[in-house]
């Protein structure tokens, strides 16, 4: 101890008269001691006052390396300069989610050498550049905003090719996107749920065809899916993706979820039950065999179940993947794709622009082809627009519309049939009203007043305006 003291002496005296040796040294001492604004202040120093330009160019490259091992990659970006080497500018600028510039081939392939990961070989810079598999059935494009993101897709898609049964799935990934902060912006608070700005990347059209998903990697928040976008953090591990992947193909929480989720979701009409691993059943009804119940509608009227004793992924992250699961998973993406969300509906939403909706709805999303439709009867195509609806006839939304539709153009027997579709698989407050009326009067179909009656109650019990007005005009029957 008593000389190690005496070292560290010396070398303060010797670096105190400007001894560039024993200032480097100091500086390296100091970061073996954790005194690390001691160690950056000494090799600025150097920098400063060393006219030799060797020993500048090795006290820049030991603060470049000391910047790096303490990911200070902001006091980078302030400290370079056009002479250092281009890995260095071109870490900067991943490190700090900025536009990339231009790199020689001899660059990407020193890049390459170095084990560092390079544009153009482990990952993209624009969206023309991505390979999408046309002859896969979903592409999924991994976006990241720095270094470490990027590094983290990478980990994400090779845990997925290692997967026994994702890997065996008609899933395949592009390589990474990188787009910088800017034109990207996302909330990443810690305790909220990620989301994005997609304004910006919605403009670009040269977006290839079939993509079905895109897969955010953010510095921080909480994951997530939403419209065809799956959220990860940094620090999510596979196991995260997988909970989050299963979203994607109609997959629900078994644990119990937020009451504004609840109302979506824990609903017997909800058109997602179809594709959840889940069944619904009233509070009152008896509990079933071959059912176990779940948390995920704990508060409401609803009891939840899942077809499986065993603990899931879907509740506890590091739990498994029943075969129940994997089955229905493979059912979903290759008989029902066409009900589940695709990111084209998030960029649509973000500039309401028709370019993405008929790109979602080339895709087949039925969600798309409805929004495509109602365009159509704008421009006054109504054939057009029924044809799309028709293709979406499962859904309420199309349902009703194209009930509508069908009773402006007189077809009353069609139009009597989904709304009644529409007042009793969602309950549509306004399709029960015509319903009744069409009841009432006998279009489309036989009169039958009683019923007619019930629906305009059923529609006046939602506080439908045209079924109470009219129930408060009409004498009773």
């Amino acid at each position: 101890m008593h000389s190690m003291n005496e070292s560290m002496s010396s070398l303060r005296y010797l670096a105190s008269i400007n001894n560039i040796d024993a200032m480097n040294l100091l500086a390296q001492r100091y970061e073996i001691q954790k005194s690390y604004l001691l160690a950056e202040k000494l090799y600025l120093k150097i920098i400063v006052q060393t006219k030799n330009k060797n020993a500048k160019k090795i006290a820049r490259k030991n603060l470049f390396t000391f910047y790096k091992k303490n990911q200070l990659w902001k006091k980078i970006d302030y400290f370079l300069n056009e002479d250092d080497p281009k890995d260095w500018t071109y870490l900067s600028q991943l490190h700090n989610s900025q536009l990339l510039t231009a790199l020689a081939q001899e660059d990407v392939i020193d890049l390459t050498q170095k084990n560092i990961l390079t544009v153009g070989v482990d990952f993209v810079s624009s969206v023309k550049q991505l390979d999408v598999d046309n002859m896969c059935k979903v592409n999924i494009v991994p976006v990241a905003r720095s270094y470490s993101s990027l590094t983290q897709s990478i980990k994400q898609i090779y845990s997925f090719s290692k997967h026994p049964f994702l890997s065996g799935l008609p899933i395949c990934f592009t390589k990474p996107l990188y787009i910088n902060k800017s034109k990207l912006p996302c909330l990443e608070n810690v305790n909220s749920a990620i989301k994005c700005d997609f304004t910006q990347l919605a403009q670009i059209s040269d977006w290839p065809d079939n993509i079905r998903h895109l897969m955010v990697i953010a510095e921080g928040g909480k994951a997530n899916v939403h419209q065809g976008v799956m959220y990860l953090a940094n620090e999510s591990g596979f196991n995260v993706f997988k909970h989050e992947f299963m979203h994607l193909f109609g997959f629900d929480d078994e644990y119990e979820i937020s009451k504004s989720k609840q109302k979506k979701r824990c609903n017997l009409n909800a058109l997602n039950l179809r594709y959840s691993q889940l069944t619904l059943k009233r509070n009152t009804e008896v509990r079933f065999k071959n059912l176990k119940p779940v948390a995920s509608c704990n508060g409401s009227k609803i009891k939840a179940y899942k077809p499986v004793n065993e603990l899931t992924l879907m509740q506890y992250l590091d739990k498994g993947l029943p075969k129940k699961y994997q089955i229905k998973l493979t059912k979903n993406i290759n008989k029902y794709l066409s009900m589940f969300p695709v990111f084209a509906m998030n960029f649509a939403q973000s500039t309401k622009t028709r370019f993405w909706y008929l790109y979602a709805a080339k895709l087949g999303f039925k969600g798309a082809l409805i929004q495509v439709a109602l365009l159509k009867e704008a421009e006054g195509n109504i054939t057009t627009a029924i044809k799309l609806l028709e293709q979406s006839g499962d859904w309420p939304l199309a349902q009703s519309n194209l009930a509508r539709l069908y009773y402006e153009q007189m077809q009353y027997k069609k139009a009597r049939k989904y709304f009644l579709l529409a007042s009793t698989k969602s309950l549509d407050s306004f399709a029960q009203y015509f319903y009744g009326k069409m009841l009432f009067n006998g279009q489309g179909g036989k009169t039958d007043k009683e019923a007619a009656m019930h629906y305009f109650k059923l529609s006046a019990a939602q506080n439908n305006p045209l079924a109470m007005n009219y129930l408060n005009s009409t004498p009773v029957l």
